[in-house]
């Protein structure tokens, strides 16, 4: 079997400023018969900066990794061989199989995040039926914690700094069970074992002062905390709220990230 099963993920997020930030993830195909993934060619071409994602994927993850491997051995474990079945093809369906589960955690993951900004923006229009349960939880946490918002999925960014990204919520704070205040808030979904708080992990506190030196850019205004806000996937409940101490650290860290991207793609997005 030497047929590669499994292909490795290359993020392709980027964005271009037009009169305002704008989405830069799809491109046409040469030929003109439909669109492709933006690469750094393109991204030269147009000028484009990459996400504050693609950025932070030159970090390891093992747990993400962990998890990933985790799938394909279950699937394989539980996924029954046809008779005759050729054994490169029984691969393939394991494959497809594990990344199919994969997809539906992401899947979850973005309905969740379009029923919140739904709930902001537009309340009026309801939360589909099969994610309400894990939605009432959510809205009574902004109910307790949100005050006035000034932005929900916003696309911020900076020429000079580099970067691009899409926040969840910009938000003045209540100060009930999170200290008051303007933050930016960063929602998660996560699987969380009954007992055990959730993984915070330190990716997302440079993911959110990424956001937090962006959006003051633009704003001019000083943003006091940056919040992480986990839902258990698995099962409703209130949400896990964390406040990310140190912010300038987090800050030092993910410009280093920065420094990496650039220099394994020869490419400065801030000299453009």
């Amino acid at each position: 079997m030497t047929t590669q099963l499994v292909s490795p993920e290359r993020a392709s997020h980027y964005y271009i400023y037009e009169d305002g930030w704008h989405a830069f993830y799809e491109c046409p195909k040469k030929s003109g018969d439909g669109m492709k993934a933006v690469t750094i060619r393109e991204a030269r071409e147009r000028k484009a900066v990459p996400s504050v994602t693609n950025i932070l994927n030159v970090l390891a993850k093992p747990g993400l990794e962990a998890w990933k491997a985790t799938q394909y051995i279950e699937a394989a474990l539980t996924l029954p061989k046809l008779p005759n079945e050729p054994l490169d093809a029984y691969a393939k369906r394991v494959v497809e199989d594990a990344e199919a589960k994969s997809a539906g955690a992401r899947d979850f993951g973005s309905r969740i995040h379009k029923a919140i900004e739904k709930y902001l923006t537009l309340p009026s229009i309801g939360v589909e039926p099969d994610i309400t349960p894990f939605m009432l939880p959510v809205i009574e946490w902004i109910k307790a914690n949100v005050g006035e918002f000034y932005g929900a999925e916003i696309i911020v960014g900076s020429q000079e700094l580099g970067f691009a990204g899409r926040l969840d919520l910009d938000c003045e704070l209540t100060g009930r069970s999170t200290p008051a205040g303007r933050a930016l808030v960063d929602f998660k979904t996560q699987g969380v074992k009954s007992g055990k708080p959730p993984t915070y992990y330190n990716e997302w506190g440079k993911q959110l002062a990424a956001y937090q030196q962006a959006r003051q850019n633009e704003t001019g205004d000083w943003i006091s905390h940056l919040v992480s806000v986990v839902i258990d996937s698995g099962k409703p409940q209130t949400p896990f709220t964390h406040v990310w101490q140190d912010t300038h650290h987090h800050w030092q860290m993910f410009q280093h990230c920065l420094a990496l991207w650039m220099d394994e793609r020869d490419y400065d997005p801030r000299k453009i």
